[in-house]
């Protein structure tokens, strides 16, 4: 009983005093930060980049297609159903 009294007049006094931390979570670390704004950064990077490739793709006229025949079987012969 006396330790767990002892315990708290120590909490007690820590806390009046200003010794405890305030409960406020530290502040995220500027490396952090810059690190995550890097990737955000060549995301958006990437984004635009893509997408000016699929306009400029997209603005491209077709080229005509060469449709050749092909041959459905691989049969020598006639290919007629009788």
């Amino acid at each position: 009983m006396v330790d767990a009294r002892t315990s708290r007049q120590e909490f007690k006094e820590d806390s009046d005093s200003g010794r405890l931390s305030s409960g406020v979570t530290p502040e995220v670390p500027e490396s952090r930060k810059s690190h995550w704004q890097w990737i955000a950064a060549a995301a958006a990077v990437i984004a635009i980049a893509g997408v000016g490739a699929w306009f400029e793709h997209g603005r491209q006229a077709p080229a005509d297609a060469v449709f050749r025949a092909v041959p459905f079987t691989s049969y020598p012969g006639d290919a007629r159903l009788r």
